[in-house]
């Protein structure tokens, strides 16, 4: 007899692949778990084996031979039945721990995808569309798990099993087979009842994983203000939070799982020993032996489901491991290198450019020979078309990105001599569309920081929010969901506004909203901006007039140079590039980014 085997060996795969050993290394760290399960695999294998063995001397010595006579012949039926259970238990092991090893390993995975996400440059962020970074941390793990666990389980079980059984044929003749389900209604009900049981966890782990996604989308949406407010570790506690929430629904559907087989085998092995039972009682004894043919036929038939396994096993294993070095590829992205906050003193925010030029991964130049300073306490405005250098200006302070050429300096201090988090210490941002997490107001304004109810209501005022946190349910203690959908865009721009204040940083990046606010909330926000700009250096991405007439000096950019730059007073007398954008726009109209 030739049997079917693989086409390519999936157990060479499992050994030659840098890939599935940095998996396995995941798995390793629940090793105490790990050896359970592959001892429940054991004892699975060999009650496969087992069953089929029984076969020859049940049926030749006890059933039709003189077994029948011995006073110990009544325990043959309940041997078939702890055989039976036997495999019960191994496959509870197997499944339930291997479910549980892989359960961690996704947890795990995630956990440090999430947080090297936190850390990755912003040009990454740039490079790779959203959607991708979420099927990484998503659907990519969950392909990974599949690799970690079942494919394992099935490699392990299924080899020791074909081992087995086809050393049992080796040494058998004939082949008989006996089939019989006597307790199929109540395994329909029980199966009823497990199905009912799974809708039901898995409806929570669909809305864990949502959780889980959102926070996800959130940190990639906010990377730049994650980065310079140095919020890692708040957002990493509430993604946390959420992965494991996910963990444990899906350890109950994995108990599920794991309980339903062996029960509705189990039942059906009461079936079989009943079958067994009256063909002892019943003298079903013949003049052909049957033993021999019986285990062959049931090792025949149990051979069939290992070895179709196996087959199967190698497009399984591809594709977890295609998206496992999808993985480990995002993990091996290298990441900031934040260095160490050193208590200092206050910078000054004397800020100077000489000669900075700055070309991104993609080709574009951005800039160009930009010489420029802006003197401590000073508010600077950056204007231009499209594409004219100001946002790239604007996040070369914080290292956001290098620059190709030229210096940088902070205080008479080149940019590149502070560590990322000292530089970032002292820089505090408004961005152009503000994300909130899903966390109360006060976290949102906190923003990683320690907590100080007092300071929190002080800065609120001064960002002219008090009045729409009084009318929220639980006032600063409400939570925010879906990037704040109850609040308007305007009362979004205070609540940075305030958490700018709340920081207290000496430079300020103020990249103002484009969308078209109401009287109220441009009145509140022009109030607001007033606060935030005193005693600080502050650079203001402009993109509506009104707001930049009163600063201490406008540069206009155009083409990545500083095409002229002055107030506005004498911009407008000079006719120049300046006096050009502000005639194509009227006071609240915009200027696009």
């Amino acid at each position: 007899m030739r049997l079917p085997m693989p086409k390519e060996s999936a157990l060479n795969l499992l050994f030659a692949s840098g890939t599935y050993a940095r998996l396995l290394a995941y798995a390793w760290r629940h090793r105490r778990m790990l050896l359970v399960a592959i001892a429940g695999m054991a004892l699975y294998s060999a009650t496969d084996v087992g069953f089929a063995a029984l076969m020859k001397p049940l049926l030749d010595d006890s059933l039709f031979g003189e077994g029948r006579q011995s006073p110990y012949f009544w325990l043959v039926p309940g041997a078939v039945v702890l055989v039976i259970f036997l495999r019960g238990v191994g496959n509870f092991l197997s499944v339930y721990y291997m479910d549980y090893v892989g359960n961690w390993v996704s947890k795990e995975l995630r956990s440090d995808m999430f947080a090297h996400l936190l850390q990755l440059p912003a040009s990454y962020f740039s490079a790779t569309p959203h959607g991708v970074l979420v099927s990484q941390l998503t659907f990519n793990v969950e392909k990974t798990t599949t690799v970690s666990a079942k494919t394992l389980t099935f490699m392990i079980r299924d080899t020791l099993t074909v081992v087995g059984l086809v050393g049992w044929l080796l040494y058998l003749e004939w082949l008989f087979a006996l089939v019989f389900l006597s307790s199929a209604p109540l395994i329909g009900w029980l199966a009823a009842l497990a199905a009912r049981r799974l809708r039901k966890v898995s409806h929570r782990i669909q809305r864990t994983m949502g959780t889980v996604t959102d926070d996800i989308q959130q940190a990639v949406q906010a990377h730049l203000a994650i980065k310079i407010f140095g919020s890692h570790g708040a957002e990493r506690r509430n993604f946390e939070h959420s992965n494991e929430r996910n963990r444990k629904e899906r350890m109950r559907l994995a108990a599920v799982r794991a309980l339903s087989a062996p029960l509705a085998i189990f039942l059906s092995s009461l079936g079989l020993a009943a079958v067994i039972y009256i063909g002892i009682v019943g003298d079903a004894a013949g003049k052909v032996t049957p033993g021999t043919f019986v285990s062959f036929v049931a090792a025949t038939l149990l051979l069939l489901r290992p070895l179709r396994n196996l087959v199967r096993l190698n497009a399984t294993l591809q594709d977890g491991l295609a998206a496992a070095e999808s993985i480990f590829r995002f993990l091996d992205e290298p990441i900031e290198n934040l260095g160490e906050e050193r208590e200092q003193l206050r910078c000054r925010g004397d800020l100077r450019f000489k000669g900075v030029s700055l070309r991104y991964e993609d080709g574009r130049d951005a800039l160009e020979g930009v010489d420029l300073h802006v003197t401590p306490g000073e508010t600077v405005a950056l204007v231009g078309s499209s594409g004219a250098g100001k946002s790239s200006l604007a996040q070369l302070i914080p290292r956001l990105y290098e620059p190709t050429m030229g210096v940088i300096e902070l205080d008479g201090r080149n940019l590149r001599d502070y560590s990322l988090a000292e530089l970032r210490a002292q820089i505090t941002y408004v961005p152009q569309h503000t994300v909130l997490s899903n966390d109360t107001v006060a976290n949102n304004i906190v923003c990683g920081g320690k907590r100080d109810l007092d300071r929190i209501v002080e800065v609120a005022r001064k960002a002219h929010m008090i009045e729409f946190v009084e009318r929220l349910p639980q006032g600063f203690d409400t939570l925010l969901h879906n990037n704040a959908a109850v609040l308007s865009e305007g009362q979004k721009q205070r609540v940075a506004i305030a958490r700018a204040l709340f920081k207290d940083a000496p430079i300020l990046i103020f990249d103002e909203a484009t969308s078209s606010l109401d009287a109220e909330s441009e009145r509140c926000i022009r109030a607001a901006l007033e606060e935030v700009l005193k005693e600080r250096t502050a650079i203001i991405i402009a993109h509506r007039f009104s707001t930049i007439e009163r600063v201490d000096r406008i540069v206009v950019l155009e083409k990545g140079r500083i095409a002229e730059q002055g107030t506005h007073a004498a911009l407008m007398s000079r006719g120049g590039a300046y006096a050009t954008l502000r005639r194509g726009h009227a006071a609240h109209d915009l200027i696009d980014e």
